[in-house]
């Protein structure tokens, strides 16, 4: 944890970055951990959290605020998925009998 405290001490606050957040468990065990150590993770920590998953990142943004982590959550879509227009695609489909 002396990395994290002179981060923390030199810019105020560490980030974490977590690319496949599921329900969060990794944040959370970072948040458990820092709070061991003796750090307020409420106010020296800052997450960016993602997922493709939409329930994933409901659950994550839940667990989060129920800790009061200080968090961006995100569905992540790719390019392909934008400059393809697949929203409208996806919304003008008829269902399939």
């Amino acid at each position: 944890m002396t990395d994290i405290r002179q981060v923390i001490a030199e810019r105020g606050f560490m980030r974490a970055n977590e690319p496949a957040c599921g329900a969060g468990a990794m944040i959370i065990a970072l948040c458990t951990e820092l709070k061991a150590a003796g750090i307020n993770y409420q106010q020296a920590l800052h997450v960016i959290a993602q997922d493709i998953d939409i329930r994933a990142v409901h659950m994550t943004y839940l667990q989060l605020s129920l800790l009061h982590c200080p968090a961006i959550i995100i569905q992540g879509i790719t390019p392909a998925y934008i400059l393809g227009f697949w929203n409208g695609k996806l919304r003008n489909t008829q269902p399939v009998p």
